[in-house]
């Protein structure tokens, strides 16, 4: 779905929404969704970036089993796809730590874009990558840090260092890199209960994930900045 705003018959601003499971486009996950997302599994389907987007229940970059499944106990009402997707963050407590998160927040759904992060001085829609989002959310806060890459954050020793089983709300995670094994290639911010949120250049966007699969293969440690 398309939401426009429209002044004086001018389109000032335009944001995608994709619907968890809606595949066909309809706005709601149905049966027909269901039957394919069973082709596309069983490679009799080609699906679109939006179809890719919408039928990864699990946000782990791939479709499985587990995901059509879903759609289809959805489809029957027997169970809701809302109990597989991530919203709002529990409060931490923390302030600081609060701000950081909701920062990241008001950047969802923003386009990826590599070398770039989000300006406030445009109404227009700006891209990001997955170190200008971690740049900006700090920035939004007036944390004094510098634009840096994921892998020059990875190694800032003022933020202790934890790993896969210490992780808390607001910790960045770092992950290695396909193209430069050893290497780290990407960050996001853990939102606790196994999600957390990224600028993603598989889906071409902010969005939430599941720290699942892929990204717990190659997870390489966090960073608590609060």
């Amino acid at each position: 779905m398309v939401i426009k705003l429209t002044i004086n018959g001018k389109v000032r601003e335009s944001l995608k929404l994709i619907v968890t499971g809606d595949i066909n486009g309809d706005g709601k996950a149905s049966w027909t969704d269901y039957l394919l997302s069973k082709k596309y599994y069983l490679k009799l389907q080609k699906f679109n970036t939006l179809q890719k987007v919408a039928v990864d229940i699990n946000r782990n970059r791939k479709m499985g089993v587990d995901d059509y499944t879903k759609i289809r106990l959805h489809a029957v009402k027997l169970r809701n796809l809302d109990d597989n997707v991530y919203y709002n963050p529990v409060p931490t407590g923390n302030s600081k730590k609060d701000k950081f998160i909701k920062a990241a927040f008001s950047a969802l759904y923003r386009p990826y874009q590599w070398g770039r992060e989000i300006y406030d001085s445009t109404t227009r829609p700006q891209g990001t990558d997955c170190s200008g989002l971690v740049y900006y959310s700090l920035r939004k806060i007036g944390y004094p840090i510098g634009r840096c890459t994921a892998a020059t954050y990875s190694k800032y020793w003022l933020w202790k260092k934890v790993s896969f089983s210490k992780l808390k709300s607001g910790d960045l995670i770092f992950f290695y890199s396909d193209s430069k094994p050893g290497t780290i290639g990407h960050v996001g911010i853990y939102l606790g209960k196994g999600y957390f949120i990224h600028s993603s250049s598989t889906y071409g966007c902010v969005i939430i994930c599941k720290l699942d699969g892929w990204y717990k293969t190659n997870f390489s440690h966090g960073r608590r900045v609060f």
